[in-house]
């Protein structure tokens, strides 16, 4: 069982993803995406992506895929960031 503070992350996310303004799946993942990026922290997002990768647990699907698109995202930043310091 995830302890609180896990519990509360997947709350936040998902709350985020229930009531962003958006007609389409794809549109609520991407506006949740962008809203995470803007507000929460580097780390906060890495332990998201932490929680979501070590299970499931709780996520809406629209959550689920926003957390998908963040992840690629940041994959993508970090293989920039090493290509740049080549």
């Amino acid at each position: 069982m995830p302890d609180r503070s896990t519990e509360h992350l997947v709350k936040m996310v998902n709350q985020i993803a229930a009531n962003v303004p958006a007609g389409s799946d794809a549109e609520r993942a991407e506006l949740t995406v962008a809203h995470v990026r803007r507000f929460w922290s580097t780390a906060l997002r890495h332990r998201l992506l932490t929680v979501a990768d070590a299970s499931s647990f709780g996520f809406s699907p629209a959550a689920r895929e926003a957390l998908d698109r963040l992840r690629r995202d940041t994959r993508s930043e970090e293989h920039t960031r090493i290509a740049a310091q080549s």
